[in-house]
């Protein structure tokens, strides 16, 4: 029996009496944890520009950088426990998604059948931002499983009124905001509910709600002081990714590019949804919704929708640019949705169609990923090559065959370990992470980018200093590279230019050899 008929043959009975249906929901986390770890082990040689971010903030600790500090935190603590693996980074992406998956398996456990638990789960394959985008442990992703965690409390606390939900709520909404201040949109939503549903207002005459504000203030004071006495990095940084559109055309495009966005984002979920309905005259004997209350279904119809439609309202008041990813966990509840509101109840000829439709993308999406990674680096100078730039760029960077030589050479030339590293983020990030001295990075070569680093350390233990010739010296753009035009001799002047090093792209695509400029800061005392 195939797993798609022995799946199928489960929903088929009833759901409340099999317990089969939980396992094949932790069967397809597992299914979905080990793939999406080992696709980008095997088609990429570098890490995601975000993580490698999250790599440098994590070798110095703060309580906040120009992102809220979770990502930094998490990543440093793997690196820490683990040394510096790519599986692992992989690994807790996916465990973040797994949890995101499951806080919404349980919620909806609470509102619809387990069959209709079990496709709200399923339908997510179909959002990319659950798939493909995974492999980039970055912000937007590790607020998933704080914003379903947070979700499914509140729905356990306005329903049972227990003290520990409203905790947990308040632990959960600051873990949100730990991660990035999209958060505040979900908090902003529950309180707009529990303000306009009847059900859900009655609890402001407990002290549940005041519980989980003053959890939830008091696990962010920390930070919050922390951006109030450095200048608010956070909400500049935020300020220059949102610029403002300039007049009415602008204005209109940056809106509809998000909205053109998010529909292509969540569209094979729709394909999915639409795999499940069937005609009129066919009997619906799998029930999936179950009977929701009037609450229940307003509960999911508002977190579903709002957050999204109060971003999209946001964008269109402010006449921000929005990124498409800052909705990624916005997304969440849109399987549960469909099942309340769109198939409430199908045939076994329509389930069987959701399941074939559900490995073919899985499959296609598996697919996409590993093409896009092998195939761009040789769409290289021609049309439509821009659109695949930052497959190209981690699928083919020969990240570790750079550490391992700059390692080699500073070893024979200097004799002690690599103590830190200067250049840009992903240059720098990608030599600390796979050299085996793991030397701290010093990123654009000042400590205003690495506030932690100490610069008299720097001087007396010696730095390797890389650089691109061709890209870290643009001084224009959306992106001028690190040097801007600058000498980097005049900027170190006590550094001893090395031969440039010249490295095969990891790729089978005929592309020029990556040629990097390095130099040695001789360490003043020796070790």
């Amino acid at each position: 029996m195939t797993i798609t008929a022995g799946t199928l043959r489960i929903l088929s009975l009833d759901g409340e009496k099999s317990q089969s249906l939980a396992l094949f929901f932790f069967g397809f986390l597992s299914l979905h944890v080990l793939v999406w770890t080992a696709l980008p082990l095997i088609f990429t040689h570098s890490l995601p520009v975000d993580t490698v971010e999250g790599v440098i903030w994590g070798q110095g600790w703060q309580l906040s950088y120009i992102h809220p500090p979770l990502q930094a935190w998490i990543i440093g603590a793997t690196d820490s426990l683990v040394g510096y693996q790519r599986w692992a980074i992989y690994l807790l992406s996916q465990l973040l998604i797994a949890v995101g998956f499951l806080a919404v398996w349980l919620l909806a456990r609470l509102i619809v059948t387990p069959n209709g638990a079990f496709v709200s789960v399923l339908s997510l394959e179909g959002v990319v931002f659950f798939n493909f985008m995974t492999p980039n442990l970055f912000p937007d992703l590790i607020v998933v499983p704080f914003w379903t965690l947070a979700t499914w409390s509140l729905y356990r606390a306005l329903l049972y009124n227990r003290r520990l939900d409203w905790l947990l709520l308040g632990v959960w909404l600051a873990g949100a905001a730990y991660a990035k201040y999209v958060g505040a949109i979900l908090a902003l939503v529950m309180i707009g509910f529990i303000l306009i549903e009847p059900q859900a207002r009655r609890c402001l005459q407990k002290a549940g709600p005041y519980l989980t504000a003053a959890v939830c203030l008091f696990l962010l004071s920390p930070h919050l002081w922390w951006i109030f006495t450095h200048n608010l990095p956070t909400v500049h940084r935020f300020a220059e990714s949102a610029r403002r559109t300039d007049g009415i055309a602008e204005r209109f495009a940056a809106l509809g590019g998000f909205t053109i966005s998010q529909l292509g984002l969540v569209a094979l979920a729709a394909l999915l949804v639409i795999a499940l309905r069937d005609a009129r005259h066919v009997t619906k004997s799998i029930v999936l919704a179950g009977t929701p209350t009037r609450f229940d279904r307003r509960f999911v119809a508002v977190f579903a929708l709002a957050p999204i439609v109060v971003t999209w309202t946001l964008a269109a008041l402010t006449g921000m640019w929005f990124r498409a990813h800052w909705s990624y966990a916005m997304w969440s509840f849109t399987g549960l949705f469909a099942v309340v509101f769109v198939v409430p109840s199908v045939s076994e000829g329509g389930l069987k169609r959701f399941l074939g439709a559900w490995v073919m993308t899985f499959g296609l999406v598996a697919t996409a990923y590993a093409a896009a990674n092998t195939l761009a680096p040789h769409l290289s100078g021609r049309p439509g090559a821009h659109l695949f730039a930052r497959n190209a760029k981690e699928s083919a960077f020969p990240a570790e065959d750079l550490a391992e030589v700059l390692t080699r050479s500073w070893h024979a030339k200097v004799g002690t370990p690599i103590a830190y590293v200067i250049g840009s983020k992903w240059i720098a990030g990608h030599v600390s992470f796979f050299s085996p001295d793991h030397p701290l990075v010093v990123r654009n070569g000042t400590a205003a980018d690495s506030p932690w680093i100490d610069i008299e350390d720097v001087n007396r233990r010696g730095a390797l200093v890389v650089w691109n010739p061709e890209a870290d010296f643009k001084a224009y753009g959306t992106y001028p590279g690190w040097l801007s035009g600058s000498d980097p001799k005049q900027l170190f002047p006590t550094m001893e230019v090395q031969p440039n090093i010249v490295l095969p792209w990891r790729t089978a695509a005929d592309l020029p050899p990556l040629s990097l400029a390095w130099g040695i800061i001789y360490p003043h005392e020796p070790h």
